[in-house]
């Protein structure tokens, strides 16, 4: 029952939430009515409130493979190898991401990543020690609720980073279809402010699930490295 609580929990903030900025978003891409000037009525909330709930589910599932599968993993590199980096054996950083995303290459602390390394007696690397980590990890209650807190958070930041990135791009889209079929007007001056809110909205909540992202791992390694060693009979 409190998994179900949690999850509840989960659903409310990171599905519907997302799902019901995507139809803002719509709303001022397309000046429609769905929700801004729309005739509310109970049956027309709880409507509204499906159909977030379906579109979250499918925010969710492209931002991981956009944001997270794509972009995290293959362009910034995950937190599993930032947090164990070490010169001889991890790619040089570029200066554009220290300078956009500074916080999140930040490796564990000397002494943790020493007890890490005498627990691997595999000498495993990357997202093969996490997943060696995490199964030691979840083993601690306090520590597994500290992980499905920030899982959640980062899940709820990458979802909304991924909508205002949505709308942000197609509102440029927008004006420019309009510029160029001589259409250009003050209303397309006010919608390339809120474009540019929007990407600042995007980067905002990139870097917050950045954040709690390598907080999700970094739990994950400090358990990991504060557990008891088994010794096998």
């Amino acid at each position: 029952m409190q998994q179900l609580s949690q999850l509840s929990d989960y659903e409310l903030v990171a599905y519907i939430a997302s799902g019901f900025s995507l139809l803002v978003v719509r709303d001022i891409v397309v000046s429609s009515h769905t929700v801004f000037c729309a005739n509310w009525t109970v049956l027309y909330g709880v409507t509204i409130v499906l159909i977030s709930y379906i579109l979250g589910h499918i925010i969710a599932s492209l931002s991981e493979l956009v944001l997270e599968r794509w972009f995290t993993t293959k362009i910034l590199l995950p937190p599993s190898i930032n947090l164990m980096k070490s010169d001889s054996n991890t790619p040089k950083v570029s200066s554009w991401k220290r300078a956009l995303f500074r916080g999140y290459y930040k490796p564990v602390s000397a002494n943790i990543k020493s007890k890490i390394d005498a627990r691997n007696t595999e000498s495993l690397e990357g997202e093969s020690l996490f997943w060696g980590a995490f199964i030691v990890a979840k083993k601690d209650e306090n520590a597994y609720t500290r992980m499905y807190s920030f899982l959640k958070l980062y899940g709820f930041c990458r979802n909304m980073a991924f909508v205002a990135i949505i709308g942000g791009i197609s509102i440029l889209i927008d004006i420019a279809i309009d510029c160029l079929s001589g259409q250009f007007s003050s209303l397309s001056d006010q919608r390339f402010q809120h474009a540019i809110f929007a990407l600042v909205v995007a980067y905002g909540m990139f870097h917050r699930y950045l954040m709690f992202y390598r907080l999700y791992s970094l739990e994950v390694f400090i358990s990991y490295a504060s557990s008891k060693l088994t010794v096998g009979p």
